[in-house]
């Protein structure tokens, strides 16, 4: 029969032979390292560390708590009660910018690993237990002191075998192994160091009541400042998730448009019907939403956190971008928008350019080369010509491009035609008027590259299209009323316009952003 050890004895073999600094190191660089990458991932702003117990700083734990056990008449009896009463071998400790962020940690320790216990502190209930039965010179905390939450973790089987995080330790790796994960604000985290360094480990040997009253002042000054940064993050997340969320009406969009363009020198003020092109543009490429088109802003100069005291002068950068389209001047309130619109889909891919095709085709439920499809884009097309010319400008601008007499036909009759309503609400064209729209979808997909007439084709081909209500066709005005004498060619060579007069097209090419 082997003689009983005493708990001090226990203690000396526990460190000796059975304590491994370096592997609970290990263990918990581990644990840090798998809780640090999960939680980036969810987006949580915290500092992490990680510890093996030093074996001086042990000794000292093991035989305070010895003491404690002895006096109870109940000491260490062997290693396995001192790891069931320490389990804080390996500790990671996650350190959060935000209080709030604490349950949501919590959570996400529950799936990363296998949780035995968790504990908060402060233990209120314990302390007051112990208050009444001190004497009243006892120093009494008035605030909380450290608030934390402790979790006692083990790795789960399947991450053991398979986590990459965890190669090459899991041979070593035993049962008993424990991490202890501790989730507290960096505020804290920091008052609780300087508190245990003073008040615990007796740098003055017994901490003066004036050195606790200080302590316990930075601890009510530390909660306060918890307090406000817990209501920074409502704030700033509430911000973050209005960002994200899309321009329902159009105010929206105007107000949006109107705070970023109102330092920057530009005489242009912004209204719902100038924006409606682009509304329906961002909706259509998803990037309906103040982040989305925010980044786009910015890259243009419309810098949302600009100094209010100082004006900046953008119109060269909106005339670089239509000095790329030779010729070609939108009207006056059409610039921003336009510019907007050109330099997002110079930066489109081809295949978000598809997407929103399939979209388009998806939504209304309609054959992409259905008559009632083609209709609605060349309606919408000719509508979005007509809002970016100045006015008049229509009817020139089809016969600058090579519109012949019977394109011109044809385009009166999509215009004005009666029976073009009924082929919108889904009635099959006859053949006459399949005809028509055939020869004119096939004039606007032949259109040169830098052609405005292919620039709007293509936005109503992506699915920017106009609702075609009855006020918006009211807007198309006639096409061949200008031409009702082009039979006689001398009347029409003797016209003059006013574009002629000027010795300028409207247009002489627009480039398009997209194949």
């Amino acid at each position: 029969m082997s003689p009983i050890k005493s708990p001090s004895r226990i203690i000396d073999d526990f460190l000796e032979h059975q304590y491994y600094q370096g592997h609970h190191e290990r263990v918990a660089q581990c644990a840090k390292d798998i809780c640090e990458e999960k939680l980036r991932g969810a987006k949580i702003q915290a500092i992490y560390s990680s510890r093996g117990k030093d074996k001086d700083s042990l000794r000292e734990k093991l035989e305070k708590r010895n003491a404690i056990l002895e006096e109870r008449g109940c000491g260490y009896k062997n290693a396995s009660e001192i790891r069931s009463n320490v389990r804080d071998l390996a500790g990671v400790r996650i350190a959060l910018y935000f209080p709030n962020q604490m349950d949501v940690v919590a959570g996400c320790i529950e799936k990363i690993f296998d949780v035995i216990n968790w504990t908060d502190h402060p233990k209120s209930a314990a302390k007051n237990e112990q208050n009444e039965t001190e004497d009243v010179d006892t120093w009494r905390p008035k605030f909380a002191g450290y608030k934390a939450k402790h979790a006692w973790v083990q790795f789960k089987k399947e991450d053991v075998r398979n986590h990459k995080k965890l190669e090459g330790l899991q041979k070593d790796l035993r049962d008993h192994d424990v991490v202890e994960i501790q989730i507290v604000t960096v505020l804290l985290h920091a008052w609780a160091e300087v508190e245990h360094d003073i008040a615990y480990k007796s740098i003055f040997k017994d901490a003066m009541q004036e050195e606790r009253t200080i302590l316990e002042c930075l601890n009510g000054l530390v909660l306060s400042s918890e307090l406000l940064l817990e209501q920074l993050y409502r704030l700033w997340t509430a911000r973050n998730e209005s960002a994200k969320e899309h321009f329902e009406y159009k105010y929206q969009l105007v107000e949006f448009m109107s705070k970023r363009i109102g330092n920057s020198c530009l005489p242009e003020t912004v209204d719902k019907s100038d924006l409606d092109m682009l509304r329906r543009f961002l909706k259509t490429i998803e990037k309906d939403t103040p982040e989305a088109l925010g980044l786009v802003l910015d890259e243009l100069g419309f810098q949302e956190d600009a100094d209010p005291k100082v004006t900046r002068d953008l119109n060269p950068v909106l005339n670089e971008i239509i000095e790329r389209y030779p010729g070609f001047q939108p009207r006056s309130h059409m610039r921003i928008p336009f510019c907007i619109t050109a330099y997002m889909l110079s930066n489109i891919s081809e295949v978000d350019e598809f997407v929103a095709q399939h979209n388009l085709t998806t939504e209304s439920q309609e054959p992409a080369q259905s008559a009632c499809s083609r209709c609605k884009i060349l309606l919408s097309s000719v509508l979005w010509l007509q809002e970016l010319l100045p006015r008049p400008g229509l009817h020139e601008a089809f016969g600058e491009a090579g519109l012949e007499k019977e394109g011109m036909k044809n385009l009166d009759w999509l215009l004005h035609g009666a029976r073009r309503i009924d082929i919108l609400s889904g009635r099959e064209p006859d053949e006459m008027e399949r005809t028509t729209l055939d020869c004119l979808w096939t004039w606007f997909a032949k259109q040169p590259k830098d052609s405005v007439f292919l620039f709007v084709f293509g936005l109503a081909r992506m699915g920017v299209l106009k609702d075609l209500s009855p006020d918006d066709l009211d807007q198309l005005s006639p096409v061949s009323s200008v031409q009702s004498n082009s039979d006689d060619e001398s009347n029409a060579d003797d016209e003059v316009t006013d574009s002629e007069r000027s010795g300028q097209s409207f247009f002489e090419g627009f480039p398009r952003p997209f194949q």
